[in-house]
């Protein structure tokens, strides 16, 4: 009489027993998916006039980060805040956004990224253009900081812009692809 009534207490109990050990078969449990760090949210800006926004063109190279934001191609002359400048050829205006990855002091020397082209040369900005349009040339940013700024070049009429070589001073040179142009 005792059996019968541990039989079904003991059905009951075998059966989330091998419940219990079939779905320990499938491995451990999963490792909780970790939380992304949370990301700015800051307004879209519009474009200048005539440029072309540059959509995920970024590379590191030793503490920063730099990215390709913007592009103005094809310029004949530029307009300072004293003065109006004409092209030797034409003037090519890369906007870059500049973050010192680091915990401490950081510089750039914008007059060391060079514009690659289709002719296999490597470009300087073009120091009066830079000039003319108030454009930083040693630039020291904080631990964590980002700015952005304008680089100016001046290269022959005709040429198409193959990338902006990214040169940092304890860093490898990195290239970034520009669009053809």
């Amino acid at each position: 009489m005792l059996a019968n009534r541990a039989g079904p207490l003991f059905l009951l109990v075998g059966g989330l027993l091998v419940g219990g050990l079939v779905a320990g078969c499938t491995g451990p449990p999963a490792a909780p998916a970790a939380t992304p760090s949370p990301t700015y949210l800051l307004p879209s800006r519009t474009a200048r006039y005539l440029e072309t926004p540059i959509p995920s063109a970024s590379a590191v190279s030793g503490s920063l980060m730099i990215t390709v934001m913007g592009l103005r191609a094809h310029l004949p002359a530029l307009t300072g805040t004293h003065a109006e400048f004409r092209a030797r050829g034409e003037f090519v205006r890369v906007r870059i956004s500049v973050e010192n990855i680091a915990a401490t002091f950081y510089d750039l020397l914008t007059s060391q990224q060079l514009l690659l082209t289709d002719d296999g040369a490597a470009r300087p900005p073009d120091l009066p253009a830079m000039e003319v349009t108030r454009q930083p040339d040693d630039i020291s940013l904080g631990a964590q900081d980002r700015i952005e700024v304008d680089l100016w070049y001046d290269i022959p009429r005709g040429r198409t812009l193959r990338g902006l070589r990214v040169t940092i001073k304890d860093g490898p040179a990195r290239d970034i692809p520009l669009p053809a142009t």
